[in-house]
């Protein structure tokens, strides 16, 4: 759709507020695929801005996530690919403005093992690999994860599970952002519709 946006402080300053007029043009899309072996989709939205008073630069700004989980061996064995795209604020405490506003990446892979023993126990094996790209703050990083969980049906709906993840996180900026590492122990349940 289109968008007549008039603002009279474009910058959201405390001081010296500065009128402007915005003109826009915003779509969503979306696809999605599901079948035995693959589970995909494609979603977003994209806005194109024309700052009238030329003030800031026109923009294109939007989100976007794309993920494909490939069952290799169905219900046993997957792969997943997922990638985001998106802004974040430069300055966490500064307004949201178009000098204030940058590029996210972020990418996600791995694969995924269950198994079953028996007909009550199961179990899970899960590896992730991201990589995070800020396009103008120092906080990119990659981390690697893995996360295992062993799960018994007690009742008929009800599945209680011991679940642990071990996360290493690696900044390329060590001086302002040291690299540390994560790990988890918890329990969980999970029932299931009637």
């Amino acid at each position: 759709g289109a968008i007549v946006e008039r603002t009279d402080n474009v910058t959201r300053s405390a001081t010296d507020d500065i009128s402007d007029t915005v003109l826009g043009v915003v779509t969503d899309f979306g696809w999605g695929q599901n079948s035995d072996r693959l589970t995909a989709e494609l979603q977003g939205n994209l806005a194109y801005y024309d700052y009238t008073s030329d003030l800031y630069d026109t923009e294109v700004v939007g989100s976007a996530l794309g993920r494909f989980d490939i069952q290799i061996s169905p219900e046993r064995f997957a792969w997943l690919f997922e990638d985001t795209f998106g802004q974040a604020r430069v300055d966490e405490l500064a307004p949201v403005t178009a000098d204030n506003r940058q590029n996210v990446n972020v990418f996600t892979t791995g694969p995924r093992f269950n198994v079953r023993f028996g007909s009550r126990n199961s179990g899970s094996l899960e590896a992730t690999y991201c990589d995070t790209n800020y396009a103008v703050s120092a906080e990119d990083n990659n981390s690697t994860a893995a996360r295992l969980s062993v799960g018994r049906r007690v009742v008929s709906r009800v599945t209680l599970s011991l679940n642990g993840t071990v996360e290493k996180i690696d900044y390329t900026d060590d001086a302002l952002f040291p690299d540390y590492d994560e790990e988890e122990l918890f329990i969980g349940s999970e029932i299931t519709g009637a």
